[in-house]
């Protein structure tokens, strides 16, 4: 699940999760399935680590390189 709600409690929210995927902001550039194979014990599936990727990307946080298949932490000044 996404958000918290009266049956999901905080820590198995898609947003307490991203946390994990954020934890690894000071490597450079990680490939997407090196990132999963480090961060999977913390994910039900690939769809919670995939809404994770798309909801650090819709707040900028990350960017995507598909051709190369790598996570880039936006660095902000």
């Amino acid at each position: 699940m996404i958000v918290p709600n009266k049956i999901i409690n905080y820590k198995q929210s898609i947003i307490y999760k991203m946390i994990k995927i954020m934890e690894f902001e000071n490597s450079k550039n990680l490939k997407i399935n090196d990132l999963y194979i480090k961060c999977s014990n913390y994910y039900d599936g690939i769809d919670e680590f995939i809404y994770s990727l798309e909801t650090l990307y819709l707040l900028d946080k990350i960017d995507i390189d598909f051709d190369k298949g790598e996570i880039i932490y936006v660095k902000r000044d």
